[in-house]
C-alpha cells in the first residue's frame, strides 16, 4: 500500500511538472498555429495611407485597410498621461497633425478624444483597437514604438497570439516572450552589428530598414530569419525581394 501511495505521489508530481513546462512554452507552441509566415504579405504601415496622407494611424485608415483585404496592420502606439494607449507615431507629430503644433508633451485620453487628425480623421485608442481586432479575427496587429508590456497586457491580452510586437533590444525581446507575447520582432534597422546580435541570440523575427546596402540584404537572405522590411511602395521591389516575409507599405494593396 505504501509503495502504491508513493507511486501515486510521484505520478502526480510528474503530471504537475509536465503541466508547468507546457505552460512555460505554450505561447511558442500556439504561435506556430496562429500566424502563417510561409506566405509573403503586406503590412498596412500606420494603418495605411488615406486620401494620400500617411502616418495618420486613424480609424478611417484602419477601416480602409480592412476593406483592402490587409490581414497585417501596423499601428504606432504611445501612452497618454492617464495610462491609456493612443495610436500615433509620436506625441509631437500627433499634436502637429491635430492642429496643436506648439505642444510636445503627452496629454490625457479625454483631451486626445477631442482631437481630429487633419481636421477630419478619428484617432484610435486602446478600446477601439481591441474592438476592431476582436470583430475581425483574421487580422494580425503589428505594433511599433511601445514596449510597455503592462499596458499591452492590460488592453490587448485577448490579442496576444495575433500580435507582432516590435522591440528594440534583446532584453525587451526576451521580456516579450516571458510576458506571453509569442511574436516579438527585433528591430535591426540597417545595422550589421544589430543583425549579428539577433543571430547570436537566436532571434526568430526581425524588422529592418529596406534602405540598407545590398550586402545587408544578402546577409538577411542567408540567415533564414523571418524578416519584415520597412517601408516600400514599389511593387517591383516587393516582387523581386522574395526572401522578405512581410513588407510595410503605405499605398500598395494586397491581392485578395
Amino acid at each position: 500500500m505504501k509503495m502504491i501511495k508513493k507511486c501515486l505521489y510521484i505520478a502526480g508530481f510528474l503530471c504537475c511538472l509536465i503541466f508547468l513546462v507546457f505552460c512555460m512554452f505554450k505561447n511558442r507552441l500556439i504561435s506556430t498555429q496562429q500566424i502563417d509566415f510561409s506566405k509573403k504579405f503586406l503590412i498596412a504601415h500606420a494603418a495605411g495611407a488615406i486620401d494620400d496622407k500617411t502616418y495618420t494611424n486613424s480609424l478611417e485608415a484602419l477601416d480602409k485597410a480592412i476593406n483592402n483585404h490587409f490581414k497585417f496592420i501596423e499601428l504606432d502606439l504611445v501612452e497618454t498621461t492617464d495610462g491609456h494607449i493612443l495610436a500615433a507615431h509620436d506625441w509631437p507629430s500627433f499634436h502637429a497633425i491635430t492642429g496643436h503644433r506648439h505642444q510636445q508633451e503627452p496629454i490625457s485620453l479625454s483631451e486626445a478624444k477631442q482631437r481630429k487628425i487633419f481636421g477630419k480623421y478619428t484617432p484610435i485608442f486602446d478600446e477601439d483597437i481591441l474592438s476592431v481586432f476582436e470583430n475581425n479575427p483574421e487580422l494580425i496587429l503589428v505594433t511599433d514604438k511601445m514596449n510597455n508590456f503592462d499596458l499591452l497586457e492590460r488592453y490587448f491580452s485577448p490579442l496576444k497570439n495575433r500580435m507582432i510586437v516590435e522591440v528594440f533590444s534583446i532584453d525587451k525581446y526576451n521580456e516579450a516572450y516571458k510576458r506571453g507575447f509569442p511574436y516579438p520582432a527585433f528591430c535591426v534597422k540597417k545595422n550589421i552589428d544589430r543583425l549579428n546580435e539577433a543571430l547570436k541570440n537566436n532571434v526568430s523575427i526581425i524588422t529592418f530598414d529596406m534602405r540598407a546596402e545590398h550586402s545587408f540584404f544578402e546577409k538577411i537572405k542567408q540567415s533564414g530569419l523571418i524578416s519584415l522590411g520597412y517601408t516600400s511602395n514599389q511593387l517591383k521591389f516587393v516582387q523581386e525581394n522574395t526572401f522578405i516575409n512581410g513588407i510595410y507599405t503605405d499605398r500598395l494593396v494586397p491581392q485578395r
